[in-house]
């Protein structure tokens, strides 16, 4: 077993060729190649996993920008509605108007004096 591991070394590395093992399904479950064509499938491997991480990083900012900005917006605005509405404003009149003629000569004079 042992010469025939040897062998399929010595042709892998004799012409930078691959071997397969399967088992008795067919199923591969070893692979034996050259160490520099190794070498390349796992600098490979970890540039992809570096690109992905890249990637995923860019989309955190992106998203870490956006919510920066939905709350800077959101401060502006609170600070500007405390600034426009004066807490201390009232909707309702200070004394009720009453339509009659009895009363306008007092409102009138009250509307001179404003």
């Amino acid at each position: 077993m042992a010469d025939n591991l040897q062998k399929l070394i010595k042709l892998a590395k004799a012409d930078n060729g691959k071997f397969f093992v399967i088992d008795e399904q067919g199923n591969p479950v070893l692979v034996i190649m050259g160490i520099e064509e190794y070498e390349a499938v796992l600098l490979k491997k970890v540039a992809n996993q570096l690109e992905d991480i890249e990637d995923i990083n860019r989309k955190i900012i992106e998203a870490q920008k956006e919510e920066d900005k939905v709350q800077k917006k959101q401060a502006l605005q609170e600070e500007l509605v405390s600034e426009v509405i004066d807490s201390t404003f009232s909707f309702e009149p200070d004394q009720v108007i009453v339509n009659d003629a009895t009363n306008f000569g007092a409102y009138k004079a009250e509307l001179e004096d404003i």
